[in-house]
């Protein structure tokens, strides 16, 4: 699996590209997330406990989740999944992000991409990745102008310092049910489970490293009320225990390149590989 970040010139909407190669078939997590997910299966398929399957060719847009699903991906198969801020879902939409939650995306949202030019370049994850980026820049291009309530709530969500402990509260200048109607509107999601996922984000992190405190301890420094709060939030928000969590690449790939890039936190330089 690799993560091929979108260039600054596409933030904060845009945060890049996921690459997923499988050699046998295997279960891969999606987390809870405040994002517009598109992706296009270049050979195999993929289908998710719901019922939904894509096999190569297919592509398919979904917006924010407030739980954890997870996705069966077939042997020798490659998908691309361009991985957007679900506030872009308003500009191309006119319609508030909290319409699209839990729901897969209607197919005259996003025009579809070149589909057949992907897959002649499938053996290359970095040319694949550019045409996405590409794809996706295209999709801005034919975007709404972001209102200027979004362009405020944007820099609020960079600065929301009380993300990552668990706490919420409205950032200075925002009252507490204007900032709960933000959130939903611009992201699909609360504030809570908003920071709900920051503060699991953390925990990853914090967990993946080299160093690794007990669970029992870190819980309270990460911000959970005890370890049972923390695994119950790891099965709910991430689809998995948390040994399994810190472990498993596209968690942490999510914990340490999607998560800053989504509150702003982090510039858009470099690419992720996750062994």
């Amino acid at each position: 699996m690799r993560f091929y970040p979108a260039p600054a010139a596409l933030a904060p909407e845009v945060l890049g590209v996921v690459m997923l190669r499988t050699a046998e078939a295997q279960a891969v997590p999606v987390p809870a997330h405040a994002a517009a997910l598109f992706t296009i299966v270049l050979r195999g398929f993929v289908s998710s406990a719901e019922g939904r399957s894509l096999g190569a060719g297919g592509f398919a847009g979904e917006g924010s989740a407030a739980q954890a699903r997870v996705l069966h991906v077939g042997a020798d198969t490659i998908v691309a999944t361009v991985l957007c801020r679900a506030s872009i879902l308003p500009r191309l939409s006119g319609e508030p992000a909290r319409l699209f939650a839990g729901q897969a995306l209607p197919a005259e949202l996003a025009r579809r991409p070149d589909i057949e030019d992907w897959m002649a370049g499938a053996h290359d994850d970095a040319l694949v990745a550019a045409r996405a980026l590409a794809w996706a820049a295209g999709l801005l291009r034919a975007a709404r102008q972001p209102k200027a309530c979004a362009n405020r709530f944007a820099s609020a969500l960079a600065n929301w310092g009380s993300l990552e402990g668990g706490r919420v509260v409205a950032p200075e200048g925002w009252g507490e049910r204007s900032w709960q109607r933000a959130c939903r509107d611009e992201l699909g999601v609360s504030p809570k489970l908003l920071a709900r996922l920051a503060r699991l984000h953390a925990s990853v992190r914090g967990q993946a490293g080299a160093t690794r405190q007990p669970w029992a301890e870190h819980a309270i420094d990460a911000g959970f009320s005890d370890q049972a709060h923390l695994a119950r939030d790891y099965r709910l928000l991430a689809g998995t225990p948390p040994m399994r969590a810190v472990a498993h690449q596209a968690l942490r790939l999510g914990a340490s390149e999607l998560a800053p890039r989504f509150f702003g936190r982090a510039a858009a330089v470099g690419n992720f590989q996750a062994a």
